[in-house]
């Protein structure tokens, strides 16, 4: 009887002590996930802007312009699509 209620502790005991262990890790991943927004919005807003260079590069490429015609095929050459607004 004594055996088992020890059995039974110790494992109460070692599935509390995890528990707490996955709460922490939690808390920290949700921390460093905090800690990246800033950065994250930063990268969104400099795509936004190379994605209006570049839809305004490709329209004056489809207007004619010789210099966006070429900025448009060397991209096109390195594997990059832009394509007009």
């Amino acid at each position: 009887m004594v055996a088992l209620l020890l059995i039974v502790s110790a494992l109460l005991m070692q599935n509390g002590y995890q528990t707490y262990q996955i709460i922490e890790d939690g808390d920290r991943l949700r921390a460093r996930i905090a800690a990246q927004e800033p950065s994250v919005k930063d990268a969104q807003q400099v795509r936004a802007q190379l994605l209006s260079i570049g839809g305004q590069t490709a329209t004056l490429a489809n207007a004619g312009n010789t210099n966006a015609q070429l900025i448009i095929e060397r991209l096109r050459a390195q594997g990059v699509t832009i394509k007009a607004p």
